[in-house]
């Protein structure tokens, strides 16, 4: 089974950006902040759920391989899911794919958890801002 890493998240805040930026080349850091939230949560010029918009929902069952990788699955079950290998072309939810030894691509729940809470977290928000702008209609 693969070994899962867990570490607490720690948003940046703005002198924890220019320290990285220090540490980076120029390049490289204006490649990746364009994914860190700043202190208004928000995203650079993307959206946390741009990243969501091109998964494909799959309806799937364990085939024999993926019961021996995941013993707690059976065969018969249907489940509702994303692809391991779709996710990991995406650069914001990248971090929730392992890989086995064989170079099977897996999904690591936990971390995608922490993506979907800070999606959901950017939906409520964004359905905030909605419901104010449409009470303003009244």
């Amino acid at each position: 089974m693969l070994e899962l890493i867990l570490g607490i998240p720690k948003r940046l805040d703005k002198q924890d950006i220019e320290e990285v930026k220090k540490e980076e080349d120029d390049k490289s850091f204006e490649e990746q902040k364009a994914y860190w939230a700043d202190d208004d949560n928000n995203w650079g010029d993307k959206s946390l759920l741009d990243a969501y918009k091109n998964l494909s929902t799959l309806i799937f069952q364990y085939n024999e391989k993926g019961v021996e990788l995941d013993p707690t699955q059976d065969t018969s079950t249907v489940h509702t899911g994303v692809s391991a290998q779709e996710v990991s072309e995406i650069p914001e939810l990248k971090s929730a794919v392992r890989e086995t030894p064989d170079g099977i691509k897996m999904l690591d729940i936990r971390e995608l958890c922490t993506s979907n809470t800070a999606a959901i977290a950017e939906i409520a928000r964004r359905i905030e801002k909605i419901e104010k702008y449409l009470s303003k209609g009244e």
